[in-house]
């Protein structure tokens, strides 16, 4: 069996591999990369200032537990959730077909998204995806450009093309 069959069969199964772990681990971070780029760089340029995931950990915070834990408390929830806990999330999609790693890639970018502006965003009082406006967008191209490059990286480096 080829590497990449054993990455592929332990992807797919129930438990995945220690090893594939630290390989989405990697990924999940490479991908932040990506995210806080072109959240902190390029979405500035669009719409005069950066998406702000921080601050809707804090409304969520203070929708649901009645408190605000602070700017980096928030962040590193923000951060921990791209390194640890889309990823976990990713391998759920990557298990659903084999659609390649752009598609995947693609369609777990759209999925955190709604889960960020449509679920958690609508749970700590904010509008329902923000009112569909240019944030809502740029978020979306974020989240994209996340989790393509994690898929990426995985795939690369689980050896899979």
């Amino acid at each position: 069996m080829s590497v990449a069959t054993t990455v592929t069969h332990r992807a797919l199964g129930a438990v995945p591999a220690p090893g594939d772990l630290a390989k989405l681990a990697a990924a999940g971070f490479f991908g932040l990369i990506a995210w806080e780029v072109f959240a902190r760089l390029i979405t500035p340029l669009v719409l005069g200032g950066p998406l702000q995931p921080s601050g809707l950990i804090i409304s969520l915070s203070q929708s649901v537990l009645g408190f605000n834990p602070g700017r980096t408390a928030a962040d590193i929830v923000h951060y921990a959730t791209g390194i640890v806990f889309y990823p976990l999330g990713y391998l759920l999609v990557l298990r659903t077909g084999r659609l390649g790693w752009p598609i995947t890639g693609v369609a777990w970018g759209v999925i955190t998204w709604f889960l960020a502006l449509g679920v958690f965003a609508s749970i700590a009082g904010l509008p329902f995806m923000l009112n569909w406006g240019n944030l809502t967008w740029m978020s979306l191209i974020g989240h994209v450009a996340y989790a393509v490059v994690a898929a990426a990286t995985f795939n690369a480096l689980a050896g899979r093309r």
